[in-house]
């Protein structure tokens, strides 16, 4: 019997996350297709044995992108795609929430509204697109005041009106870890395989939108997505990148080396709070205060955490401070007014 949606999880090491993933989601309606590109356990033995869980192992690891692209080739029947990460947290309810939304013609693929905490209190800001302009900008406001203080402050009004905002809208791009997409769509572009793994959607989508097709995030609908971070990641993240300009953006690419050579002079002007503590307090307050507080690895914050609450004392829970390890993370608590008005802000 043919399923309306099928949901594609790719496993690398992330076996008990999947089986935690099938109990919540494993309802006849869905079909679940895992495609395996390694493990310590047998992922397949524990595995329900049932029509709509449909399991391959991959010879070797294959990469994100291509993972992917085999498993619609061969294993996709429904008309909607939904892609998962292993670790997220979703209900069959937003899931078909979502499918509700992309069976209106105007939207081409998307994603809900990302959680980064199991209590749904930390709201991940969306992808952005990544082009040489906004590079440049980037560059250059880490080493101009003033340039920092405009793009910063862009960023700042969009960061908090997404926090705000609680229905569909329009963008340029979206996170490759959950999106939902119409197959016949898909098929038309597919993820390009020389991504072995991050920035194959921000390619996807790139070329979606530039030949017309309408991406959304519905904030409607919620996921948790706890990521992790290491050096090897962060490596793995740069190499897809080079590749990225350099399909797209091959006239600016010796500019953007040139670019990327340069030091933040900017980052010295942040205070240094320590390492990684349990309930990491930011700040305190002589009264209660309405405050929006933003967590970026980016000192422009254009990629951060968000969050908002009535305070004396700011304290970062530990599901979320223990994401920072020994990573460098930058903080700032604005205060607002009765009427939620964005005031002023700490930088930390």
């Amino acid at each position: 019997m043919k399923k309306d949606i099928s949901i594609i999880v790719v496993n690398f090491f992330t076996g008990e996350k999947i089986l935690n993933l099938i109990k919540k989601l494993n309802k006849q309606s869905f079909d679940i297709i895992i495609i395996d590109n390694g493990d310590s356990i047998d992922l397949s033995s524990k595995l329900p044995n049932q029509s709509n869980i449909i399991y391959h192992k991959m010879p070797y690891n294959s990469g994100f992108a291509k993972a992917c692209n085999f498993a619609v080739d061969k294993f996709i029947n429904s008309d909607k795609i939904f892609f998962l990460n292993p670790d997220t947290d979703i209900s069959v309810e937003e899931i078909i929430r979502l499918s509700e939304k992309i069976s209106d013609k105007r939207v081409s693929a998307i994603s809900p509204k990302v959680y980064f905490d199991s209590e749904k209190e930390y709201i991940v800001t969306p992808a952005s697109e990544k082009t040489p302009f906004k590079f440049f900008l980037y560059k250059i406001s880490m080493n101009n005041s003033l340039f920092y203080s405009i793009f910063s402050y862009i960023i700042h009004r969009r960061n908090y009106n997404y926090y705000l905002h609680n229905q569909l809208f329009f963008t340029n791009t979206l996170s490759g870890g959950h999106f939902m997409i119409n197959r016949a769509t898909f098929k038309r572009y597919k993820f390009d395989e020389r991504f072995f793994l991050y920035f194959e959607d921000t390619d996807l989508f790139r070329r979606m939108y530039t030949n017309g097709e309408k991406l959304a995030y519905d904030n409607s609908a919620s996921i948790i997505h706890t990521s992790s971070y290491s050096n090897h990641k962060a490596q793995m993240i740069e190499n897809s990148k080079n590749i990225y300009y350099e399909k797209h953006f091959k006239k600016f690419i010796n500019f953007l080396k040139y670019i990327n050579s340069i030091n933040n002079n900017i980052e010295a002007k942040f205070k240094f709070l320590g390492k990684y503590s349990e309930n990491m307090v930011v700040a305190r307050f002589d009264t209660e205060k309405n405050i929006f507080l933003e967590i970026s690895p980016d000192s422009t914050f254009v990629t951060s955490l968000l969050y908002k609450s009535r305070v004396t004392e700011l304290v970062i829970k530990n599901e979320v401070a223990k994401f920072f390890l020994d990573r460098k993370f930058y903080f700032r608590v604005t205060l607002l007014d009765e009427n939620k008005t964005l005031l002023y802000s700490i930088l930390f």
